[in-house]
C-alpha cells in the first residue's frame, strides 16, 4: 500500500475496494435491490415523538419538544423543505442512496470516540468452552475463523445477508477487510484498501501487536492458509 496524504479526503474513495467476481453468490441479488426507502416527514416524526418520550425527565420537557416538533413540520417550515432535499438526493440517479454519506459521517468518519472500546465485535462472541483458553490459542482462532470468511467473501461463495426472504446489500464488506483508516486533518477521515481484484483470499497477512510493537505475520504458506495450529507457533 502506498503512502497515503492525510490532508483532505479524496472524492471517489468508496470506489477503490474492489467487488467479488461477478454474478457470484454473495453478490447475487445486488442488481435487484430497491433503492433505500424514505420515510415521509409525519412517519419520522411520529417516531421521534415517542422516542423522546423515555429520555424526558418530566412532562415539561416532552411538551417542550412536541411545541419544537409542531413548528419544524408545519407548512413552510424548515422541516418541509430539508425533507424535499431528501426526496431529492433519494431520486438523484448518481447517489447510490441518500443515507450513505450521513451514515458514514456522522456514525464513523467524523466520529472519534475509540473504536476498540465502543465498537468491539468481541463482545459479540460466546464463551467457546471446546476450545483452549489461552490468549495465544484464542487469538488463533479468532483469526483462522475471519481468514476463512474473507476467503469466502473474495471468492463469492459467502451467502448473502438475509432480511427474511430477500437478500440484503453486500456493498459494505468491501471495506471489511484489507483496509486501513486514515485520520483526515480537516476532520473527516476515509478508509484505504490493499485488495485487488484478483485476490483469492488464499494470501495476505495480519498485524499483531506484542508490547506495544507491531509486526508482520503471513497468514499462508504454499497457497493455502495456515491452521489454528500453525498460527499459534
Amino acid at each position: 500500500m502506498d503512502i497515503v496524504q492525510n490532508s483532505k479526503r479524496p472524492e471517489g474513495w468508496k470506489d477503490a475496494a474492489p467487488f467479488p467476481p461477478a454474478n457470484t453468490t454473495t453478490f447475487a441479488g445486488q442488481a435487484n435491490l430497491p433503492k433505500l426507502p424514505l420515510p415521509e416527514l409525519e412517519t419520522t416524526l411520529s417516531t421521534l415523538r415517542q422516542s423522546v418520550k423515555s429520555l424526558s425527565w418530566n412532562e415539561d420537557e416532552i411538551k417542550t419538544v412536541e411545541k419544537k416538533i409542531r413548528e419544524f413540520e408545519k407548512a413552510g417550515a424548515l422541516g418541509r423543505a430539508l425533507h424535499k432535499r431528501l426526496v431529492a438526493r433519494r431520486d438523484d440517479v448518481n447517489i447510490r442512496h441518500w443515507l450513505e454519506d450521513f451514515w458514514d459521517n456522522s456514525a464513523y468518519l467524523k466520529y472519534r470516540d475509540s473504536v476498540m472500546i465502543n465498537v468491539s465485535y468481541y463482545f459479540c462472541f460466546e464463551q467457546a468452552n471446546h476450545l483452549p483458553h489461552t490468549p495465544v490459542s484464542r487469538a488463533a482462532y479468532l483469526i483462522r475463523a475471519a481468514l476463512l470468511e474473507r476467503r469466502a467473501f473474495k471468492q463469492g461463495s459467502m451467502l448473502p445477508e438475509m432480511n427474511r426472504k430477500d437478500a440484503m446489500c453486500m456493498d459494505t464488506w468491501r471495506w471489511m477487510f484489507d483496509c486501513c483508516r486514515i485520520p483526515g486533518l480537516e476532520g473527516a477521515d476515509w478508509s484505504v484498501t490493499g485488495a485487488k481484484s484478483t485476490d483469492t483470499g488464499d494470501e495476505g497477512h495480519i498485524i499483531v501487536l506484542r508490547r506495544n510493537r507491531p509486526w508482520k505475520l503471513e497468514v499462508s504458506k504454499d497457497g493455502r492458509l495456515l491452521s489454528v495450529g500453525e498460527l499459534e507457533s
